[in-house]
């Protein structure tokens, strides 16, 4: 929305990286809360995991901390500008 009032109110244009660090935070607070759940779930999906597995497959742990890894990756890099 605010995009498209800049063509008509180009004033707008000096609010962008307000705007822009607004999202930002929200969205680290939201990649974050995301991370908090799944280290919550982690231990009732290996259960779940271990319990119809044969164990051959890939450990849902292993998953789980390369994407808390990722996330902290993203969020570090966001935050480095």
């Amino acid at each position: 929305m605010l995009l498209k009032e800049i063509t008509k109110h180009p004033e707008l244009k000096d609010t962008l990286e307000i705007w822009d660090e607004k999202l930002v935070k929200f969205g680290v607070s939201i990649i974050k809360e995301r991370f908090s759940y799944l280290e919550r779930l982690q231990p009732i999906v290996e259960e779940i995991y271990h319990g119809i597995s044969s164990q051959n497959g890939l450990d849902p742990g292993f998953y789980l901390q390369n994407v808390k890894w990722l996330g902290d990756v993203i969020i570090g890099s966001v935050f480095q500008t």
